[in-house]
């Protein structure tokens, strides 16, 4: 006996499950299937999320299937179903903007894959979280979403990297057409201090690329997807392994305030609280880091309205100020510490040449003033 089903939604789809052992767990007992119905697994190792498959094939209708009497075949090239391309109603606006660039990318490389003789390697950079973005991108066009954490995948040593980055290609390749995305990537490159770890696994990852195109030549598309908050963060060597590079437009600020509006919607805010200060100061935040900073302003006016006596919670502009200044420290203590490069003023060019000069006319007149006369004074 034979069963065919068709993958037909795995949101955040991680590179710890395995499709086959978790079927081998479902049918471990005979149940009771028919055609066309849809069978939800939930992963052994990840049981808080959820798989969804599509009967598609069975050789008798309404009959007890087991793994032990059929053999399972696991279909991903249909996923493309309506309940994978279905976008929620409520998406956020910015979100939708932003995504329009990569959206087209997406269906571009669908549309060609056939013609591709790379994999397709595109670099994201402008905003400091892509996750929402890469997931809306990916449901719009029918692609399975792994995103990797760079932080959590690097190992180590080069080697231990190296090796989990191949598994996630390889768990990236067998559910195509599929988005392998590498989150916050300039973690992923620079390992530890030992000398040419980020070159190790910057040329490892590029053989991995070359050679995984060879096994998907009647698959669908398989994109590499990083993201980096700012291009400087990377070294030329990883920057060259990126075929594509797409900067995160600013969101106009008329989608903007339709957000504010929206967020404050079933908000008390004060008749003078001034919408357009809000969005002077948060220009260029990420949409993630506005909603927080609305949640501080709640709080702070939550904090106020129990000092007062008519107890009343309604935001006011001193409100939001109390949480800019808050949301400020927050962000300054949360940033990672800073890397100084061991250098010496040589390896600096030109500023060898002004330590000279500032030594020569400011220090030395004043540890030597007896050489200097009256002008060191």
């Amino acid at each position: 006996m034979e069963l065919r089903l068709s993958l037909i939604r795995s949101p955040h789809y991680p590179d710890t499950i395995n499709v086959d052992e978790d079927l081998q767990d479902y049918f471990s007992e005979p149940r009771r299937i028919k055609l066309n119905e849809q069978i939800t697994i939930r992963p052994l190792l990840q049981p808080e999320l959820e798989v969804h498959f599509l009967i598609t094939s069975l050789t008798k209708d309404d009959v007890l299937i087991s793994c032990d009497n059929c053999r399972i075949i696991v279909n991903t090239k249909n996923v493309r179903q309506e309940k994978l391309n279905s976008i929620c109603s409520n998406t956020d606006e910015t979100i939708a903007f932003i995504s329009q660039r990569l959206c087209q990318i997406l269906k571009t490389f669908d549309i060609q894959w056939s013609k591709q003789t790379v994999i397709p390697t595109i670099l994201l950079h402008g905003i400091d979280d892509f996750n929402s973005l890469v997931d809306y991108a990916c449901r719009q066009c029918g692609y399975h979403c792994h995103t990797v954490s760079s932080q959590l995948l690097a190992g180590d040593s080069a080697a231990a990297t190296m090796k989990r980055i191949e598994q996630s290609i390889q768990l990236a390749a067998k559910c195509t057409p599929c988005v392998l995305f590498f989150n916050h990537v300039n973690f992923l490159c620079k390992l530890t201090d030992v000398e040419n770890d980020d070159a190790i696994v910057t040329n490892g990852l590029r053989i991995f690329i070359q050679n995984i195109r060879s096994t998907l030549i009647n698959n669908g598309p398989l994109i590499i997807l990083a993201g980096v908050s700012r291009l400087h963060l990377l070294s030329e060597q990883v920057l060259s392994l990126f075929s594509y590079t797409l900067s995160i437009p600013t969101i106009p600020m008329e989608i903007r305030k339709e957000w504010l509006r929206h967020r404050l919607l079933n908000i008390s805010v004060a008749d003078d609280f001034n919408h357009d200060l809000v969005l002077a100061q948060t220009k260029g935040w990420p949409i993630a880091e506005i909603d927080q900073l609305i949640r501080l302003t709640i709080e702070a006016a939550y904090w106020r309205s129990f000092e007062s006596s008519d107890m009343l919670v309604i935001l006011t502009n001193a409100d939001f100020e109390t949480a800019l200044k808050k949301s400020h420290a927050s962000k300054l203590t949360s940033q990672r510490k800073a890397m100084i490069p061991n250098v010496h003023w040589s390896d600096i060019g030109g500023l060898a040449i002004a330590k000279k000069e500032i030594l020569n006319t400011i220090q030395l007149p004043l540890i030597h003033p007896d050489l200097f006369g009256d002008l060191a004074r």
